[in-house]
């Protein structure tokens, strides 16, 4: 990676696993494999009972008055087909839903490959515009909100407390469904964030009243090993647990779930989350690094304080999509940010994912995707 002709890659959403972490876990499954009967004498629930007290003990950490029980968790494989089962069972063709833009391309993709209409409200400083958002409800009636409030994928910014209270008002008032995609909820940099800034869920669990009907899906292994396919869903609503259960085609691998669970257990989650998160932090301060050192007109971003990813907003009538195919020259790629719109799409702004490679190879593909700019700024 460090030859100038390799390809620095920016534009994904895959997180590295050390070869200890990926030994550990081998170690781990083989271990799984090799007990007579696993998988087979058991249920899917009685299998995977510990790992929803795992979660469970989680979600409660973040503040919530009311801890999750076992029964308000269902296992899946992967958030992102988890969040479409979701879209598909709890919306149908023709309904709204309502999201915050720019948003992740893929949960575009997918609302519009089930027919569903987009409502889209802007973001603010604190999170999507709630204005706008009650004003896009009224208009719309949407059936669910799909909400990222933490870190979100393309800006990895984050709502603030107030604005978090706000919507679950919003969505109580107006009777919205909010399906909260909670990824990157626990990789702050800082190891009080979940405390500061619970889930959407914690915050619901938490409340004395009525509350608005809410799911979240969520995932430790994306973020701790991302070779392991193992997510959840969780949710008060034990009704709606059951529908999604019914709807869930087959059931869950309770052996990949059992590995997951174990590995958990074994690098003690909240450790392992800290020890990541100090190693993305030191990835990302490698990109600000040669950001700032190139001292370029124009060019604006805001340091997320966790997550994976960067936001950057080009000169103003630079096209991300043009400067990509000059960037590719200087071997370096990252994800053009006009796709994260669902109107009025803003050609000059990009994400990068800083936490894909190493502090070094970050700094030198910056370096790279800077002359890149200026060379192409040159040119016009």
């Amino acid at each position: 990676m460090d030859d100038k002709r390799a390809v620095c890659s920016f534009e994904g959403h895959q997180l590295p696993m050390k070869r200890t972490e990926i030994a550990k876990l081998k170690e781990i499954a083989l271990g799984v494999w090799s007990e007579p009967g696993i998988g087979r004498n058991h249920s899917e629930w009685e299998e995977l009972i510990p790992y929803r007290r795992l979660v469970g003990d989680l979600i409660s950490t973040e503040g919530a008055e009311v801890k999750p029980k076992p029964e308000h968790l269902l296992f899946t494989e992967g958030t992102g087909e988890t969040v479409e089962m979701l879209l598909r069972t709890l919306a149908a063709p023709g309904d709204y839903v309502l999201l915050e833009q720019p948003a992740d391309d893929g949960m575009i993709s997918s609302c519009k490959r089930l027919g569903l209409l987009i409502a889209a409200a802007d973001s603010d400083g604190e999170g999507i515009d709630a204005e706008q958002a009650e004003r896009l409800i009224v208009r719309h009636r949407p059936r669910l909100m799909l909400a990222m409030p933490d870190f979100r994928n393309p800006t990895g910014r984050s709502w603030s407390l107030a604005r978090r209270r706000k919507v679950l008002q919003l969505c109580l008032a107006y009777g919205v469904t909010i399906v909260e995609h909670d990824l990157y909820g626990h990789t702050g940099f800082q190891s009080d964030y979940r405390q500061v800034y619970p889930s959407l869920l914690a915050l619901a669990m938490g409340h004395s009243g009525e509350r608005p009907t809410i799911v979240q899906v969520g995932s430790l292994t994306d973020t701790l090993a991302p070779v392991v396919r193992s997510a959840w869903i969780a949710s008060p609503d034990e009704h709606m647990l059951a529908a999604l259960h019914d709807a869930r085609q087959g059931g869950v691998d309770t052996i990949a779930q059992t590995i997951a669970y174990r590995y958990l257990k074994q690098v003690i989650v909240q450790h392992g989350l800290e020890q990541a998160a100090l190693d993305r932090r030191k990835r990302l301060m490698a990109m600000d690094r040669e950001l700032r050192r190139a001292n370029m007109t124009d060019l604006n971003w805001t340091l997320p304080e966790g997550g994976i990813y960067l936001w950057l907003e080009l000169p103003e009538g630079l096209d991300a999509d043009a400067l990509l195919r000059a960037s590719r020259m200087k071997g370096v790629t990252f994800h053009p940010g006009a796709s994260c719109y669902v109107h009025r799409g803003k050609r000059n702004t990009a994400r990068l994912n800083f936490a894909a490679h190493s502090a070094r190879v970050n700094a030198s593909g910056i370096q790279r995707l800077m002359e890149a700019i200026a060379e192409f700024t040159a040119r016009r």
